[in-house]
């Protein structure tokens, strides 16, 4: 693939109108409002919490290994098994599965090498899959390279976490621009950091982590999480 083929299948993948996920959650961030504006500093704050606690050491980590196993269901099938026991959230499990599921079926659609093929372990319930893992596998399958493959996953992850603050009113189209052009440099920071084939993921979120589990006894719900 040239590198002009890549860059635009990494925009395609990138943009919020492909069905990779991340539009029906907040990460708490719903929660921690509580109906209120929050302040341009707290709202970076929240970002680079989450960009750090959870991207960087997890996410990004379960996106690489996909990639790099995208032709090994059974790897697959155990980092899906680790990824559902790390999420201690029971909304964020069925959301990042639901994301998971929705990408693969669109990749399946666009006939992606491998794709087929993981849909029918999905049937059979062998593989939920979670976003990150099913992320990983299918920008693999497109032809995307790994690093190129964690910016894009990056750049998902933060946009989302900026839609949700918008959708809340919690921001203006324009600060959460601003709010993503300040933390691009974290996220090209952990591209660059390397991923070990053996790399064990960690998380640590616990506002978020609480916040969410305090959402789903809210009677009004914009998100799941």
């Amino acid at each position: 693939m040239t590198d002009a083929l890549e860059l635009l299948g990494a925009m395609q993948f990138a943009d919020g109108l492909f069905p990779a996920g991340g539009f029906a959650t907040s990460n708490g961030l719903e929660q921690m409002a509580g109906g209120r504006r929050i302040p341009g500093p707290r709202l970076d704050a929240f970002f680079a919490q989450e960009i750090e606690g959870r991207f960087g050491p997890f996410e990004r980590v379960i996106t690489v290994l996909a990639h790099r196993n995208h032709r090994a269901p059974d790897h697959l099938i155990a980092l899906d098994a680790r990824v559902e026991r790390m999420t201690w959230v029971s909304a964020q499990r069925t959301a990042s599965a639901q994301a998971g599921r929705g990408l693969l079926m669109a990749a399946s659609k666009l006939s992606l090498p491998g794709a087929a093929e993981l849909m029918t372990r999905v049937r059979a319930d062998r593989l939920r899959p979670h976003q990150p893992v099913a992320l990983g596998a299918v920008l693999a399958m497109a032809g995307i390279a790994e690093h190129t493959a964690q910016l894009v996953a990056g750049h998902r992850f933060l946009a989302g976490l900026a839609n949700a603050a918008i959708r809340l009113g919690l921001t203006g189209a324009i600060g959460a621009q601003q709010a993503v052009t300040r933390h691009r440099a974290d996220l090209a920071r952990w591209a660059d950091e390397p991923v070990p084939d053996d790399a064990l993921p960690t998380s640590f979120s616990p506002s978020a982590d609480i916040a969410m589990m305090r959402h789903r006894r809210s009677d009004a719900r914009l998100f799941a999480t």
